[in-house]
């Protein structure tokens, strides 16, 4: 296995490239706030914990503008609280960015409209969210989390490890 790229080759290539290190945590969400929340700020105190400055980018494919509104109020409570940048892109927001793309000539109308919005009618967009994360992020390293989620910064169970260093993040 000649060719074959090690766990090891990885991080040596990444410590060479400070690049590699994680610019952006994305969240995509749709209806549910209270955990959208809680995932952002458990991400934010832990990256603060580590000494990293991370950008954050949400995408929120919620039903309603009620949720939108919702969770735009507990992002920006958490920036204010944290002092972090935290970029937000609900349902108005995506749609200025693919019309801004579309006028660029950067793709064809439909494929925008696929990617950002999914199939007209649906009531999910599967995988839309998480390409309007990609897009924002294109150039950088992104993590993309699940509204779901909270952090925990831990050294790997059973080595000597401790909870210092850039982790990646």
């Amino acid at each position: 296995m000649q060719n074959q790229v090690t766990d090891t080759d990885y991080r040596l290539e990444a410590s060479r490239n400070a690049s590699a290190a994680i610019g952006w945590i994305g969240i995509p969400t749709r209806n549910r706030p209270a955990m959208l929340s809680r995932a952002v700020a458990s991400y934010v105190e832990n990256t603060k914990c580590v000494g990293r400055d991370i950008r954050f980018v949400v995408s929120d494919d919620s039903d309603s503008e009620q949720l939108r509104k919702d969770n735009v109020r507990q992002l920006c409570s958490i920036k204010a609280t944290y002092g972090v940048d935290i970029v937000y892109a609900g349902w108005q927001e995506k749609r200025e960015f693919a019309n801004a793309m579309w006028l660029s000539g950067a793709l064809p109308r439909d494929v925008i409209e696929f990617a950002l919005f999914g199939i007209a009618g649906l009531n999910t967009s599967p995988g839309a969210c998480s390409n309007g994360l990609l897009l924002h992020t294109v150039g950088d390293m992104l993590l993309s989390v699940d509204d779901d989620t909270i952090c925990r910064v831990a050294a790997v169970p059973g080595s000597d490890a401790e909870v210092e260093g850039d982790f990646g993040l």
